[in-house]
């Protein structure tokens, strides 16, 4: 593998995942214990007592079955550094970041390409696909933000 002379040292960080849009899937079921036939439950909660209309036991078993699903989603982050410099010459994100005013996570994607003068950043909607923000621009032209702020004494 030719590497023109640079170490390319990737270092990939993966978030962690998040849980959204948790949906809950609860059953609940009352049987008679003898003859395993099926007590309706709000009848069988107002007269616990109350015969099986099958058999006649008072005996029951009771069940309670709880599905969820649970959507997970992760990313990663590089950064692409060469030896004695300590300023990447590329960073690339990918990840989930929650976003306040929407009050849910959105997917972040990130390109610092400093040999390029390029910066591209793309926020979007994970549920309906929206391109929330886009910004393509020059490196050096991105100015007034994040460590481009200026800084207040």
């Amino acid at each position: 593998m030719h590497n023109n002379g640079l170490n390319k040292d990737w270092q990939f960080a993966v978030t962690h995942c998040q849980p959204v849009s948790p949906m809950n899937n609860n059953a609940k079921t009352t049987k008679c214990a003898d003859c395993g036939a099926q007590i309706a439950s709000e009848a069988d909660a107002l007269d616990m007592s109350r015969p099986c209309d099958a058999c006649g036991s008072t005996k029951r078993v009771y069940s309670v079955s709880v599905a969820e699903t649970l959507m997970v989603r992760d990313g990663f982050s590089l950064k692409a550094k060469r030896p004695g410099q300590n300023r990447p010459y590329l960073e690339d994100l990918s990840m989930p970041e929650y976003s306040h005013s929407r009050r849910k996570y959105v997917h972040r994607q990130r390109v610092i390409d400093r040999d390029n003068d390029q910066y591209i950043e793309t926020i979007t909607d994970y549920e309906n696909g929206e391109v929330i923000h886009h910004c393509e621009e020059l490196l050096s032209q991105h100015q007034g933000h994040g460590d481009a702020k200026r800084k207040s004494v």
